[in-house]
């Protein structure tokens, strides 16, 4: 659990640093929800005795700390707020997506099926993000300006 606090924490602020310092369009490269979750699996990957509801609950508490992280360092570090029905999005997704990809980590030991299926939908989630987000920023990136 202690695993899940740190990395959350401070996945958290290097998220918001990357995210603060990137120009626009760029800046969503800070807070890439594929990364987030990609980090919960990778934590999910260390929870032993293999326990699905023990790495669902650690997932879970990363992604939570990984928004108090991002959040609170807009706060503390930047001055600035956010709209709390946008923060309260984000917490929802969270406890979504922190137990998913947390016992999806844990799966990643199993035997058969599962253990590729885990590697199999994490890595659809990056190439999803990847697809949806980064892609056409590099096509918008590449288009002769308008006059």
């Amino acid at each position: 659990m202690r695993t899940a606090v740190a990395v959350g924490l401070v996945a958290g602020v290097v998220s918001f640093a990357v995210h603060d310092a990137l120009p626009a369009l760029w800046d969503r490269l800070g807070d890439s929800a594929a990364l987030w979750c990609l980090l919960t699996w990778w934590v999910g990957q260390r929870v032993r005795p293999l326990s699905l509801l023990w790495a669902g609950l650690v997932g879970l508490v990363t992604q939570l700390c990984l928004l108090v992280g991002f959040y609170g360092s807009l706060v503390v570090l930047a001055g600035r707020g956010d709209d709390p029905l946008r923060v309260l999005q984000w917490m929802g997704l969270a406890l979504l997506a922190g137990p998913a990809f947390g016992a999806l980590g844990a799966l990643r030991w199993s035997r058969g099926w599962p253990s590729s299926a885990s590697s199999a939908l994490v890595g659809a989630a990056v190439a999803l993000e990847l697809l949806l987000g980064v892609v056409p920023l590099l096509v918008g990136a590449l288009r002769p300006p308008e006059p």
